[in-house]
């Protein structure tokens, strides 16, 4: 089983389908990044990876509902319990060597 199977297994079980899920891949290609989003992933990060981004995404999560609606501001919905998935942080580009 890879990872992408994990995921759509645990978005499937009600005790786990609201899990923070973050891949850490060394795939890195527009394609896999879009497999890993369709089979359930919250975020996408591509090794070596960026500690201090992935804190801050375990911090975010970390944070009570409440004080994650009040920095949506307007944006808050009575059915809204997460924070908005981010946007994907851009790819540094690699060279082959």
């Amino acid at each position: 089983m890879d990872g992408r199977e994990f995921a759509r297994q645990l978005r499937a079980q009600p005790s786990t389908d609201r899990a923070l899920l973050i891949a850490l891949s060394g795939y890195a290609q527009p394609e896999d990044m879009k497999a890993g989003f369709r089979a359930g992933f919250d975020h996408y990060l591509v090794k070596p990876v960026d500690t201090q981004h992935l804190m801050d995404l375990l911090a975010e999560r970390a944070q009570p509902p409440q004080a994650r609606d009040e920095r949506l501001g307007d944006f808050t919905s009575p059915a809204l319990s997460i924070s908005p998935k981010p946007a994907p942080r851009p790819m540094p580009r690699r060279g082959i060597a």
